[in-house]
């Protein structure tokens, strides 16, 4: 006699079902052959420089913004407590 199969208690994450199907699709597709002349190579290596730069400017960012937030708030501590040398006597 055979038995029917067992139900699943809850359902599969949507997650989980994408990333299945996109390793899948890795692993059994085939080669394309495509042509990528100097245009689009060209254009495409523009595009990474671009995304490369942006993202270099935004780490930068947020690591200098602090920087000059604090330096700014030691000055104004200095100048308060009349440590500093005042910039206009």
């Amino acid at each position: 006699m055979i038995s029917k199969p067992a139900r699943l208690k809850h359902k599969p994450y949507p997650t989980c079902m994408v990333a299945s199907l996109l390793v899948w699709m890795l692993l059994f597709s085939s080669s394309a052959f495509a042509y990528l002349g100097p245009g689009a190579g060209l254009g495409m290596l523009g595009s990474l420089i671009a995304i490369a730069v942006v993202m270099l400017v935004v780490v930068l960012g947020l690591i200098v913004y602090p920087l000059r937030m604090l330096k700014k708030r030691r000055m104004q501590a200095k100048l308060k407590n009349g440590d500093g040398v005042a910039l206009n006597p």
